[in-house]
């Protein structure tokens, strides 16, 4: 329906091109500048509202396993440098992005400064989710005092709806944009590959158990450069995952949003000069497994998530890939 979406022909150019960028930023959306709960009817988002449906079920003496999770992670500590609980973070009225959290990645993206490079990774690139995305790139602006819009996206065509496919998705943009010319260069990426642990992604000759992993792998795609050599390129990814523990014992997966530790991590990797090799990452520590801990050091048991919600809260608008 044209008339529900913005013209795209009026939006900047966002095809990859090469640029004299030191910095070069991948943002995801869902699970970064919002938090989102992994559920087996699709991604719950932690609202206001749904908080407030949530809290009316339980008082009402009708709690519902969805109403369980939602008061869980609303009244969990976040820890990781937060002092306050989950609901800090949740977003307001119909909005599905967090003011902290966008207030967070404009911080970031003022630190990386005019030489910097912004991709939207996320599905919010795609033509059919185009007002979230306008609407984000003003909240953006307002934060950082002026217009703004990201200066490109991922392939809007390609197939990214799984943890390794988004990673790849990433990792061909990275080879198609890196160029000798660039010289040394910062890669970033915000992400919590849909709410998904790394657990063993397959990545052509990578498998994935950890952000070094992935940082290794996005380090080798951009060498794959024509005239790239090796220690030109830095990469730091930030993975938005977490897990908490529910008022009924299961671990609950989340897309935790840019966490205190997570960001002040980021500023730091953008305020130095540029090392090749890939970063030490944040967050818990990980398992031999390659399973992540929870906070309180639970290790996850999917049998926890084979129950069916029942009478559903709002969901988020979000697609199911993210």
């Amino acid at each position: 329906d044209k008339n529900r979406y913005v013209d795209i022909a009026a939006l900047p150019d966002m095809s990859p091109a090469p640029h004299d960028s030191q910095i070069l930023l991948f943002v995801d959306v869902d699970g970064v500048l919002n938090i989102g709960i992994s559920d087996d009817e699709g991604s719950l988002l932690l609202s206001q509202d749904n908080i407030t449906h949530a809290r009316q079920q339980v008082c009402e003496g009708r709690p519902t396993r969805v109403a369980g999770k939602l008061t869980s992670l609303t009244d969990s500590e976040m820890k990781h440098g937060e002092e306050a609980t989950f609901e800090k973070l949740a977003t307001a009225g119909r909005e599905e992005i967090s003011e902290v959290l966008v207030s967070r990645l404009a911080r970031i993206i003022q630190s990386c400064g005019h030489s910097a490079h912004i991709v939207l990774a996320s599905s919010w690139r795609r033509h059919r989710n185009m007002r979230r995305r306008l609407l984000l790139e003003k909240k953006l602006g307002d934060c950082l005092g002026a217009a703004w819009s990201f200066h490109a996206t991922t392939r809007s065509d390609a197939k990214d709806d799984a943890p390794a496919l988004r990673l790849q998705c990433i990792g061909d943009y990275l080879e198609d944009f890196y160029s000798p010319s660039v010289g040394k260069l910062k890669v970033l990426v915000l992400d919590d590959f849909f709410i998904s642990p790394m657990d063993g992604w397959d990545c052509g000759k990578t498998s994935v158990f950890c952000p070094e992993d992935a940082q290794r792998y996005l380090a080798s795609r951009a060498e794959k450069a024509p005239g790239a050599g090796k220690g030109q390129v830095t990469v730091m990814v930030v993975h938005t995952y977490d897990e908490v523990l529910t008022q009924r014992g299961h671990i609950m997966p989340i897309g935790s949003g840019l966490r205190m530790d997570e960001f002040n991590a980021a500023m730091n990797f953008v305020a130095t000069p540029p090392e090749a090799g890939p970063q030490r990452p944040v967050g818990a520590p990980r398992l031999r497994s390659g399973l992540r801990t929870a906070p309180n050091g639970l290790q996850k048991d999917k049998s926890s998530y084979k129950s069916r919600p029942q009478q559903p809260l709002r969901e988020s608008k979000q697609d199911k890939a993210q």
